[in-house]
């Protein structure tokens, strides 16, 4: 867990300088890119998760992370590395020296950032995130001979309604695809949600609701034509049990 160091006063020479006025004493790379007081800069947050009263003139190195969803001064490499790696458009730069890294902040931020018109000059950097909400799409058209057709009446509760009993359906293999619809049947989900049965029978396959896989089920029987269903609880189901049943035809 990082520790974010928000800045506040200190009378200690090794904590981080918080005021404009203390800013001042820090020196900075020479040739900066502006001049610093011309256009406004923000201050970096630093984190540290190694120690909880860090300083910024100790020895270990400075890594700037200037992109991604938490930028800042990171005191500890796997914090900062975390961020920037394997993270495709997240960069980061090392520092040896607080003021260095103070330094390169400011001329990414004069590069990079566009902070408004009153901004404060040197005050603490909060990056914008945006939330990419995804957009809704239509699936393409299926490239099967699979299509749900619509109910004839509102469906009944399950205890009423009468469904194609899956032991005397007809099966064109040993190995049953009509096997495969126990795992939905048995499932919460698929008492309280709308039931569809998979259909295969002379010139037709599809998908169909509760009410009309009966329907098509007496009509197999009276004509005495050969009739597989399954009750499936997803399009996917669907098509695996139609391939198994080709593949067994």
């Amino acid at each position: 867990m990082s520790t974010v160091f928000s800045l506040s006063d200190s009378d200690s020479e090794d904590d981080i300088p918080s005021s404009p006025s203390s800013l001042t004493s820090l020196p900075s790379t020479a040739n900066p890119i502006y001049p610093l007081m011309d256009i406004p800069s923000c201050f970096p947050p630093v984190f540290d998760s190694v120690t909880l009263s860090p300083s910024v003139k100790d020895k270990r190195r400075f890594y700037n992370v200037y992109s991604g969803d938490q930028c800042g001064c990171f005191r500890d490499w796997a914090d900062a590395s975390g961020r920037v790696s394997c993270v495709k458009g997240n960069w980061y730069k090392a520092y040896d020296t607080w003021e260095e890294a103070l330094d390169g902040w400011r001329q990414n931020c004069h590069s990079y950032y566009c902070h408004p018109a009153d901004f404060v000059d040197r005050t603490l950097f909060i990056s914008e995130t945006t939330v990419n909400v995804p957009e809704a799409t239509v699936a393409p058209p299926s490239q099967h001979n699979v299509v749900f057709l619509p109910a004839s009446a509102p469906q009944a509760n399950s205890t009423s309604s009468s469904l194609p009993s899956t032991h005397t359906m007809r099966s064109l293999s040993p190995a049953s695809p009509s096997k495969l619809s126990s795992r939905g049947s048995a499932s919460s989900h698929s008492r309280t949600a709308l039931r569809h049965w998979a259909v295969s029978t002379t010139g037709f396959s599809s998908v169909v609701s509760t009410s009309q896989a009966s329907r098509l089920f007496d009509e197999a029987v009276a004509a005495r034509r050969e009739v597989d269903m399954c009750e499936i609880s997803s399009f996917d189901e669907a098509l695996d049990w139609f391939n198994r049943l080709s593949l067994a035809s």
